[in-house]
């Protein structure tokens, strides 16, 4: 999929979610205020306090008791809620055993070192309010090396996808905004490919610009995950 395809296809998608929007923007004024920029530009300074109903923290001490509730149940911090199990061998051999636990508590230590308890929490309470909710994962690292998880919870507003044959989410759009300096450095020769993103990177000015960026996942193949050319750039 080239890059204006991929910009494309997310502008579709989102246009015929607008309705969907609309609804998550009320929830998120009376609930999560902090989150409410489906239908407004979270840049745009003002916007969130203008558009803002909440008029007592009933309902969002309720969702924060329920997401509470349920990170404690699902994801405890201070347990392994987790087990792995070999499909279609229900007695594996002692040493299967002992490696399955050994894998478990590497994961469990992977995850204490990392940033997945705040995150996991954040998506909990998005996913009481909105009924869904989404957490990037990625391999915090400068090689190909295993470095550290790094999680990352996506806005809706900036998130669509498309399912499969099998019915479950196959393809994936990300809307997120970088700085030109930035862009270059993680996307390497890539970025540099983009003449926008050379031009704002040897100004020292606009070094540090922000632009849009859409990156395309296909989740059953990696080759196709890539990410697409700049859109829009911050007020320009």
């Amino acid at each position: 999929m080239s890059p204006d395809q991929i910009v494309a296809q997310f502008n579709k998608l989102d246009g015929e979610r607008a309705t969907l929007k609309t609804q998550y923007q009320t929830l998120a004024q009376y609930i999560m205020p902090s989150e409410s920029y489906f239908t407004t530009d979270k840049y745009v300074p003002g916007t969130m306090h203008e558009d803002l109903r909440v008029f007592d923290s009933t309902a969002m001490g309720a969702a924060d008791v329920l997401a509470s509730s349920l990170h404690g149940g699902v994801t405890p911090a201070m347990a392994q809620w987790f087990k792995f199990r070999l499909r279609g061998v229900p007695t594996p051999s002692k040493e299967t055993d002992i490696w399955l636990e050994d894998s478990e508590e590497k994961i469990m230590n992977a995850l204490s070192e990392s940033n997945f308890i705040t995150a996991i929490a954040q998506l909990f309470i998005e996913y009481v309010v909105f009924g869904t909710a989404c957490l990037y994962v990625e391999n915090h690292s400068d090689d190909l090396a295993f470095g550290r998880f790094k999680f990352t919870n996506v806005h809706l507003s900036n998130l669509v996808f498309k399912e499969g044959p099998s019915g479950r989410a196959e393809y994936v759009w990300i809307k997120s905004k970088m700085a030109a300096q930035v862009i270059l450095d993680t996307y390497g020769d890539e970025a540099d490919a983009l003449t926008n993103i050379r031009k704002a990177v040897g100004n020292p000015k606009t070094q540090f610009k922000e632009f849009e960026l859409i990156t395309y996942i296909r989740l059953s193949d990696k080759k196709h995950s890539k990410p697409s050319a700049e859109g829009k750039a911050d007020g320009g």
